[in-house]
């Protein structure tokens, strides 16, 4: 039981069901504990789920027209306060700072870059570096990377182990005896003026945060319209490779390999708007080994293979808020997408101030603005 959460059991409490122990989960249920909440979480710990097989990345600059990403600036300072309160709660370290190397493809994004660079801004505080090509940034030394057209390093961001994340809350809550394995039919809550019921206990709210599950979930389905997009990753072995002491992540057009310290490393991925299933494929092996050749002189033995569902809602936008037919007492935090490590602590952090003291939420993430009666299927 940490110290950090010594609040949790104050009488007077508010007592919050969680229900779901993803990223969004854990990142909600320690918010809510570092303000004085009664955390209970709900979940069928599933060996195989979409947060234990993300990647966790965290980068300021991504996609074709390499922006800044959304809010990045506050996120990030959010993100580092997180994580930082995390290691000295549990004296285990999730987070892990590093560069990020983004390989430019052609002279045209090269061109592109050096515009975003010209409009000055937030954008300068996150390039550490641009290189030319024939040149190897500190970053990339030893390691046998193409970059004809050079490209740029990024400072901030890192990569978060997800598994260890989910792994030090669940213990946090074991030790407290604040979990629950099993799964959660939204049918059997009763919602009452006082609170929500379930399994005999009270509680003051229930927050849902289910990922891609979360479209199949009564109360939100036909209100709230999900793209999930099913996401395939590989694990590399680096041992005895040009890779074996790569010290940054490197992206190339969205095909990344992530080194984790221990002699292997994340690569991916792939997009699937049709199948949401958890099961690695032959075809999304095969398509993210054919992009990493594009850029690696040799690519690393594929050790290992895993997917995920990404629970997409708002253009990869985090959602959070209340059922608008119960009041305060029946909330909802999803739709992280691709970029939950990033934006979870955040808005997790301004979902926890909403539960517990009634703050209100910005218009950017309330569920209002997404609620409809008409939302299709996904």
């Amino acid at each position: 039981m940490s110290d950090d959460c010594s609040e949790l059991m104050n009488e007077g409490a508010p007592r919050v069901l969680v229900v779901g122990l993803g990223v969004a989960g854990s990142t909600l249920a320690w918010q809510l504990m570092w303000r004085g909440a009664d955390v209970w979480v709900v979940d069928p710990a599933a060996e195989r789920t979409t947060s234990r097989a993300a990647a966790g990345l965290i980068t300021p600059i991504t996609g074709k027209g390499m922006a800044l990403s959304w809010r990045f600036g506050e996120l990030w300072s959010e993100g580092e306060a997180f994580y930082q309160r995390l290691r000295e709660a549990t004296g285990r370290q999730v987070f892990h700072g590093c560069p990020t190397v983004r390989v430019f493809v052609s002279e045209a994004e090269a061109r592109k870059f050096q515009r975003r660079m010209e409009g000055g801004g937030e954008y300068l505080d996150f390039v550490d570096s641009v290189f030319s090509a024939g040149e190897v940034p500190a970053a990339m030394q030893g390691a046998a990377v193409a970059a004809p057209f050079g490209g740029f390093v990024m400072k901030g961001g890192g990569w978060v182990d997800t598994a260890a994340l989910l792994d030090v809350t669940r213990a946090e809550l074991d030790a407290r005896g604040r979990f629950v394995c099993g799964v959660l039919d939204e049918r059997e809550l009763e919602v009452r003026e006082d609170g929500v019921v379930w399994n005999a206990r009270r509680y003051d709210a229930v927050v849902f945060c289910q990922g891609a599950e979360g479209r199949n979930n009564a109360l939100f389905a036909g209100h709230v319209a999900f793209r999930p997009a099913k996401g395939e990753f590989l694990t590399l072995g680096l041992k005895e490779t040009t890779l074996e002491n790569l010290g940054s992540v490197v992206n190339r057009q969205g095909t990344w390999i992530c080194p984790r310290g221990d002699g292997s490393a994340r690569s991916g991925s792939t997009y699937d708007f049709e199948c949401f299933d958890h099961e690695p494929t032959s075809g999304g092996r095969a398509a993210i080994v054919s992009k990493l050749e594009q850029f690696l002189e040799s690519v690393p033995q594929v050790i290992g293979a895993s997917a995920g569902v990404r629970p997409v809602i708002r253009q990869s936008q985090p959602v959070a808020g209340f059922h608008p037919g119960y009041g305060r007492r029946v909330g909802f935090f999803n739709g992280l997408g691709s970029k939950g490590c990033s934006v979870g602590p955040w808005a997790a952090g301004l979902m926890a101030e909403s539960v517990v003291r009634g703050g209100a939420l910005p218009d950017e993430l309330d569920l209002a603005g997404v609620w409809s009666d008409e939302a299709q299927p996904s």
